[in-house]
């Protein structure tokens, strides 16, 4: 793969309207963010261990790594409301390329205060960024063979406590069935191979009661992950073409095994 390097103009940069240069400085770090957290997630999603502990290990990773990705979702959409929206959205509704416009739209009625099914919110205030103090005694009734255990290493640091792990998933899942209301075959977000990866892994070690709330966490954060890329890069190309910057001086740099994945968006 062949990743072209700009040197942007700094000048140009500090010329720029605040309303602008604030949009583009902050959805490219979002987008940093959201890049580096969907690597996570994708290696994450590769089996890579075949003992008991290597694969409950994987499994908390896996939910560890779809909690920050929700969380950093919703913080997104709140920096794409300070600088976006109802100050720049007319303005660049006019340039912006359809794609962009698409995900623009979709994502402004999922994160509307009317939407009751948002999920992405819900994993953020609960799980994400923040605790809710469940009371376990539910979910420790339902525990799977195998989810009662935990492992105690020399190092403290090695430790696996996957019973904490699996009480905290199951209780999280019953709190959204109960807050939202959400049921899967209900539920208005087709899935994506992304998520189809990730529940196809969860398959085995998740009961099928509790399995309805995973898949449907899954397709709202593989939707709006996608929705978002694709209104972040656009924000970006945009502000860049406009200005020429892309004709500017670049180099051509090989990338093999950097971590760069092919998000699919040209």
């Amino acid at each position: 793969m062949q990743i072209a390097a700009y040197r942007l103009p700094v000048s140009a940069l500090d010329k720029l309207p605040g309303t602008e240069r604030n949009l583009l400085l902050a959805v490219m770090m979002a987008h940093n963010e959201l890049s580096i957290l969907n690597r996570l997630l994708l290696f994450s999603i590769k089996e890579t261990c075949d003992d008991t502990i290597g694969k409950i290990s994987h499994s908390m990773q896996i939910f560890f790594v779809l909690k920050l990705v929700a969380g950093k979702l919703n913080e997104t959409w709140k920096i794409i409301q300070k600088h976006y929206v109802s100050k720049l959205d007319a303005k660049y509704d006019a340039i912006l390329e359809p794609p962009a416009k698409s995900a623009y739209k979709k994502l402004s009625t999922y994160f509307d205060q009317k939407n009751k099914h948002n999920v992405i919110k819900f994993l953020r205030n609960n799980a994400g960024f923040h605790y809710s103090g469940f009371d376990y005694g539910k979910s420790l009734k339902d525990l799977a063979d195998g989810e009662d255990k935990i492992y105690l290493s020399q190092h403290p640091a090695n430790s696996v406590y996957y019973i904490g792990e699996a009480a905290n998933w199951r209780s999280l899942m019953l709190l959204l069935r109960d807050t939202i209301a959400l049921d899967e075959g209900h539920d208005v977000i087709e899935g994506t191979p992304a998520a189809a990866a990730i529940e196809a892994h969860l398959e085995n070690s998740v009961d099928v009661d509790y399995r309805r709330g995973f898949n449907v966490v899954n397709r709202h954060i593989s939707y709006i992950n996608f929705e978002m890329h694709l209104f972040l890069y656009g924000v970006i190309s945009i502000t860049i073409e406009r200005k020429n910057w892309h004709v500017a001086e670049r180099e051509m740099i090989n990338c093999g095994g950097s971590g760069f994945l092919d998000s699919g968006i040209s």
